[in-house]
């Protein structure tokens, strides 16, 4: 992360969890602060006790999708706050389903797209090496991209979901 001195929101769920706790450790190490919300669903808590530096930092834990998978008023209430200017940077790591949902929600709270926005695209990943062609998604006007490992701007990349 190039962010450094400033604040950083992270909301994740589910498995999403484990890659974003990289993104978390590299937020907090360039000094920022780092507003942490995680939905847990059917994962276990018990990942965090590997990241002992982590232990320092302050996790929310809100529910982000509901029963039917729509996204929270939890989860709209960080949005508007993300959206408010406060936020140098706000990281998903949700399902791609979600993800375009709460993309949706936070282009809605920040219309002028001030806040960056990244995201987890390990759904597409199966060999990492961009050799098994899993991850190709076609982006238009002939082109094709590998998600494991071209870096696509995350309105690019909704469009792709």
């Amino acid at each position: 992360s190039h962010l450094h001195d400033s604040r950083a929101a992270v909301v994740c769920r589910g498995i999403g969890v484990i890659p974003s706790l990289h993104v978390i450790r590299a937020l907090w190490q360039n000094h920022n602060t780092v507003d942490v919300y995680l939905d847990w669903g059917r994962f276990s808590k018990r990942v965090l006790d590997y990241y002992k530096e982590l232990k320092e930092i302050h996790v929310n834990e809100v529910a982000i999708s509901d029963q039917d998978g729509e996204l929270t008023d939890e989860f709209h209430k960080i949005a508007a706050k993300a959206g408010d200017g406060d936020v140098g940077l706000i990281h998903l790591g949700l399902s791609d389903y979600l993800l375009k949902k709460a993309i949706d929600v936070i282009e809605q709270s920040d219309p002028h797209h001030r806040t960056p926005i990244s995201c987890i695209n390990n759904s597409h990943i199966c060999c990492g090496e961009g050799i098994c062609g899993a991850c190709t998604k076609d982006a238009g006007a002939e082109k094709t991209v590998r998600l494991c490992k071209e870096q696509l701007d995350i309105r690019e990349y909704k469009m792709l979901l």
